[in-house]
C-alpha cells in the first residue's frame, strides 16, 4: 500500500510541474475545404519557456526526471514477476498433468477439494500480479505521457529567438535536458512493452488453468452428487 502511495504522489507532483512549467497552446479549428478530405491539423507545439524562467524550470524538470527514474530503479514489481513466472507457469504444467490422470479415476471428495484448492491459490497468485501489473502499467503511462509533454515544452523552448543571442551554455543545456527527457521516455516505455509481455503471458497462463480448475470442479460436483444419493 505504502508502495502504490508514494507512486501516485510522485506521479501528481510530476503533472504539477507540468502544468507549472507551461500551458498547452490551443489550435483553431481550421475551415473546410469545400470537395476535399479535411487533413488532420498537426498539433502545435507548447507554449515556450520565458528566458528569465529557463534557470528555474530546469531545476523542476530535473527534480521530475529524477522522481520518475528513482520509481524505475526502486519499484521492483515487472522484475518480481519476471522472475516468478517461469516458475509458476511450469507448476501449472505439471498440476495439469498430474489432476488430469488422477481425475481419470474415482476420488474421495476430500482430495478433490483439496485439488480445487490448489488450484485457487495459483489462480490468486497470477490475479495478484495481473492487478500489480495493471497499476504499475497506469504510473507508466502517466509518466509516458507527462515526459512527452515536457519534452514538447523544451523543444518549444529550444526554438526561441532570444535563446539565439543568449549565453551558449544556455542552449546547451536545453539540448542536453531534451536528451535526458528522451532518454527517461525510452526507459519508461521499456518497462511498460515488459509488463504488456508478462500480461499477455499470465493470461496465457490463467487460461490453462482454467481448463484444470473447471475439471475439478465438475468433478467435486460429481462427488457431491453421488454422495447425495447414497445418503437418501
Amino acid at each position: 500500500m505504502y508502495r502504490v502511495i508514494r507512486i501516485a504522489l510522485s506521479i501528481t507532483f510530476c503533472w504539477f510541474l507540468s502544468g507549472f512549467i507551461a500551458g498547452a497552446q490551443e489550435s483553431s479549428p481550421s475551415p473546410p475545404n469545400p470537395g476535399r478530405s479535411p487533413l488532420p491539423t498537426p498539433s502545435p507545439l507548447p507554449a515556450p519557456i520565458p528566458l528569465p524562467e529557463i534557470a528555474v524550470q530546469t531545476r523542476a524538470t530535473v527534480e521530475s526526471l529524477s522522481i520518475i527514474q528513482n520509481s524505475l530503479s526502486t519499484d521492483q514489481i515487472t522484475a518480481t514477476v519476471e522472475e516468478r513466472l517461469p516458475r509458476l507457469t511450469n507448476e501449472i504444467a505439471l498440476r495439469t498433468a498430474e489432476f488430469t490422470k488422477l481425475l481419470a479415476g474415482k476420488l474421495p471428495l476430500e482430495f478433490l477439494h483439496y485439488m480445487g484448492a490448489v488450484t485457487q491459490t495459483i489462480n490468486d497468485e497470477l490475479s495478484t500480479w495481473n492487478r500489480d501489473l495493471t497499476e504499475h502499467s497506469k504510473t507508466l503511462d502517466d509518466q509516458i505521457a507527462h515526459l512527452e509533454k515536457l519534452s514538447n515544452i523544451w523543444k518549444s523552448t529550444l526554438q526561441l529567438p532570444q535563446l539565439s543571442k543568449a549565453a551558449p551554455e544556455i542552449p546547451k543545456r536545453v539540448q542536453n535536458l531534451i536528451n535526458e527527457i528522451g532518454r527517461t521516455q525510452q526507459a519508461v516505455e521499456s518497462v511498460r512493452e515488459r509488463d504488456l509481455a508478462l500480461q499477455g503471458r499470465i493470461l496465457e497462463a490463467t487460461a490453462q488453468l482454467q481448463i484444470t480448475a473447471s475439471a475439478v470442479e465438475q468433478a467435486q460436483a460429481s462427488a457431491v452428487s453421488q454422495e447425495f444419493i447414497r445418503s437418501r
